[in-house]
């Protein structure tokens, strides 16, 4: 089986407030751009786990906290059975990046499984499983348009709020989430951010400010902002020649920054 793993973006995201366990409520548009790390999974007579591809670095080097080998693991506890596989993953999403990366991978591992080993649990049930590894894995096993509420745990089919060609750019900085929404705690949001943590993030990470600021200075861009809790920012276009040639400067300018032009799945 060959298959890949869809890079989540936070089209929108809206901090509601802080409940009394310390968590947020979050109301977010959730989309999914055709820009994606592959996975194969072949029959072998014992689980082997590879890493290759751009960003193979990031993934964890103690495959205790690799969320590919989590997933498995679930997966195994869950329906009681044995996975002989080799499975290989090409990372072609930088991690840390506000993209979603590990949590679809391990979306798509146990989506996968379930169609291999024709154990029949439904998308439901999947959800049910996967927030175990992560708040993220449910809406990566759904991989379609979302609103998600509440911490994460509320999830209903939307509509895309626009369309056009994204131009992603992650300025080679990594973000914590829960860093970032400590310093959110401080950091009230300004309206003009379609992010409500954006200014925590870029208290955290500057970076994010620049490539902010840079995508801002594009007059054809629809919508500019920043996915999740960074520290990746988007700006959409209604022309995809538009974005390339916006994709070309920015790769001369920044040659270490991750750029890519994507469309969303629908």
């Amino acid at each position: 089986m060959q298959t890949t793993a869809p890079a989540k973006i936070n089209l929108t995201f809206k901090v509601k407030s802080k409940r009394s366990d310390g968590l947020h409520d979050l109301e977010s548009i959730v989309a999914f751009a055709d820009i994606s790390d592959e996975i194969t999974i072949e029959p072998t007579t014992e689980l082997t786990y590879e890493v290759n591809g751009p960003y193979a670095h990031h993934v964890p080097q103690d495959s205790g906290d690799d969320l590919v080998v989590k997933a498995v693991k679930l997966f195994e506890k869950e329906t009681n059975q044995t996975v002989n596989q080799r499975i290989t993953l090409t990372k072609n999403i930088p991690a840390g990046a506000g993209l979603g990366g590990g949590s679809s991978d391990a979306a798509t591992i146990l989506k996968s499984l379930n169609t291999l080993y024709d154990t029949k649990l439904s998308e439901d049930e999947l959800c049910e499983i996967g927030v175990q590894l992560g708040n993220d894995v449910p809406v990566c096993i759904r991989a379609r348009p979302t609103l998600v509420e509440g911490t994460g745990d509320r999830l209903s089919d939307t509509q895309l709020p626009y369309e056009g060609t994204l131009l992603l750019v992650w300025p080679n900085t990594h973000c914590s989430t829960q860093a970032v929404f400590e310093a959110f705690d401080t950091k009230p949001p300004q309206e003009n951010y379609p992010n409500d943590l954006t200014l925590a993030a870029m208290s955290l990470c500057p970076m994010i400010s620049e490539c902010l600021d840079t995508l801002s200075c594009y007059e054809d861009a629809n919508q500019v902002s920043m996915s999740g809790s960074g520290s990746t920012c988007f700006a959409v276009f209604d022309s995809h020649e538009n974005a390339e040639k916006h994709e070309l400067a920015l790769k001369n300018k920044y040659p270490q920054w991750w750029i890519q032009v994507t469309q969303l799945l629908s």
